[in-house]
């Protein structure tokens, strides 16, 4: 309970009946006999307010008869609020008997009590006024606490924010070393005059392919979390997605000697999924089982229909998972206490990633294992849908025609990833010519008039946001093919670049492959400088 005043109590009363002032003071004299009173009277609401804000101290309770010469009750509560919204003394107002909606009145505008004058009695009044104090002193630590409860909520908010502020500039800043190494990658491939060096291009690739993967699991996680991801939903396949997955993973499971068998469903499986994710979620089940089996192992891809539900299943020999954890493996960071020995790295999201998208998908994962040693099963289910209405589908035939040559300008400052992109492209047949920052880029590309620019967006001065404005700005490089091709990858950043006047964007490391099918994304005019623009 809030302690009273022990000291001389102070009571303002407000009323323009001296008969009724003189019996408050009577009832609360006779109410308390051991409670020695200072009162002080006001019969009108303007008068009452003076008292009350120039007295030297303020009183500890206000006695305030709702009808005054003046004004109101209502009037003199609105002037007597502070900042908080509540009054700056506990107020009891007098309502006269005009009955119970006067009272809900007075307690909104702020009185912590209210009476009627013909209810007055000594033991009801001292209450009521011991109440009134006690309530405002409540009421004023409640706001404290809720204040204290906003700070600690924005705290969080702003710790969770800068929490994926962190991931995202984490990634961006791994991505712009990966980009150079993966163009480099390419070269070497398109050089082909190293197959000596073939057994160690795989294996940088391999690595590199495990460090983007990561950077893709931990942007998705902080994506989910954030309630950014989007899916894009339509009808799928099961048996196509299941083999696109098998196709992703089989570089690490063919390293780890692995052996992969996949058994088709017997009969066509549609599901509503977004079928990126999907492939993902298989994806990241088969690449666990690849990380967490004994070299030579076997590993199984099935799906099958389990009544209303398509059952997915990853099944392998390996480490398998002790029973008591078998409920925790899809938590964050998660880690098998008996594999850490084991090297075998990962940061633990790579499940907890594929339940959030299953269940994102309407669905539900499982673990199974009979224990440390024997192996572990992993099963998703997901909806059935009604196959769509046409189910053929026709599959592009032979290779892709060979790419005119095109003039293109890659702005990056990262040299080395200026370096390695310029010479794919010009191992591919294209001119190509560079600039390493926004204002260079535009002075180079008068004269050069490219086709195509690839740019970075966090160039040194000029942003390549702005150089992309003034890029459509000029009349001679309005109409040439702007990529954004940038560390930073979200759907903000992908909005903010195509307002820009970019007309796609990449994010490091890209694939040739991504770059290549840029490329062909638009047809050459037919004008003197055989511009670029986008194909229909």
């Amino acid at each position: 309970m809030t302690a009273l005043p022990t000291s001389d109590w102070r009571i303002v009363i407000i009323d323009d009946s001296p008969d009724d002032c003189g019996e408050i003071r009577r009832l609360l004299l006779r109410g308390s006999m051991e409670r020695r009173y200072i009162f002080s009277e006001s019969q009108t609401g303007g008068a009452g307010v003076d008292a009350v804000l120039r007295s030297p101290a303020l009183p500890d309770c206000v006695v305030l008869d709702f009808n005054l010469p003046d004004m109101d009750a209502l009037d003199v509560l609105a002037a007597l609020a502070g900042p908080d919204g509540l009054p700056i003394c506990p107020v009891v107002v007098l309502t006269g008997g005009t009955g119970p909606e006067v009272g809900r009145l007075v307690l909104r505008a702020g009185a912590q009590d209210y009476i009627a004058k013909d209810g007055l009695t000594p033991l009801a009044l001292t209450r009521i006024v011991e109440n009134a104090v006690e309530r405002l002193t409540m009421a004023r630590e409640l706001i404290g606490r809720n204040a204290a409860l906003t700070r600690s909520e924005k705290a969080l908010s702003d710790a969770d924010r800068r929490k994926n502020e962190f991931i995202a500039t984490l990634a961006h800043e791994l991505r712009n070393p990966l980009a150079p190494i993966a163009s480099g990658l390419q070269v070497l491939r398109l050089r082909n005059d190293f197959a000596s060096s073939h057994g160690i291009l795989d294996i940088m690739e391999r690595q590199l392919c495990q460090v983007t993967r990561l950077i893709d699991d931990l942007l998705d996680i902080s994506r989910i979390t954030s309630g950014k991801v989007l899916l894009r939903l339509q009808r799928v396949l099961v048996d196509v997605v299941m083999e696109e997955a098998a196709e992703a993973a089989q570089p690490l499971i063919c390293a780890a000697q692995h052996t992969l068998h996949v058994t088709l469903p017997q009969q066509p499986l549609w599901i509503e999924a977004d079928p990126a994710r999907l492939v993902q979620m298989i994806g990241n089940l088969l690449s666990n089982s690849a990380k967490y089996s004994e070299n030579g192992s076997t590993i199984a891809l099935s799906a099958r229909s389990e009544g209303a539900n398509v059952v997915i299943e990853v099944a392998d020999t390996g480490l398998g998972i002790p029973r008591q954890m078998l409920d925790q493996v899809f938590d964050m960071f998660t880690q098998i206490n008996n594999t850490l020995d084991r090297g075998q790295g990962g940061l633990g999201i790579g499940l907890a990633l594929v339940r959030q998208l299953v269940e994102m998908h309407g669905g539900s994962i499982a673990a199974e294992s009979a224990g440390p040693g024997l192996g572990s099963t992993f099963s998703i289910r997901l909806p059935i849908a009604a196959a769509p209405p046409n189910r053929f589908v026709t599959l592009p035939v032979g290779m892709p025609a060979q790419l005119p040559r095109r003039r293109v300008l890659v702005v990056d400052d990262n040299v080395d990833a200026v370096t390695m992109l310029t010479m794919m492209l010009d191992l591919s047949g294209h001119q190509t010519c560079s600039a390493f920052s926004g204002e260079e880029a535009l002075m180079v590309a008068i004269d050069f008039l490219p086709d195509v620019v690839f740019m970075d967006i966090g160039l040194p001065g000029m942003s390549g946001y702005e150089a992309a404005r003034q890029f459509r700005a000029a009349p001679q490089l309005q109409a040439a093919f702007l990529i954004a091709l940038t560390g930073w990858g979200s759907a903000e950043d992908r909005r903010r670049s195509n307002e820009a006047g970019f007309d796609a964007h990449l994010t490091k490391p890209v694939e040739f492959a991504a770059i290549d099918t840029m490329l062909r994304q638009f047809r050459t005019n037919d004008n003197d400088r055989g511009v670029a623009s986008q194909a229909p």
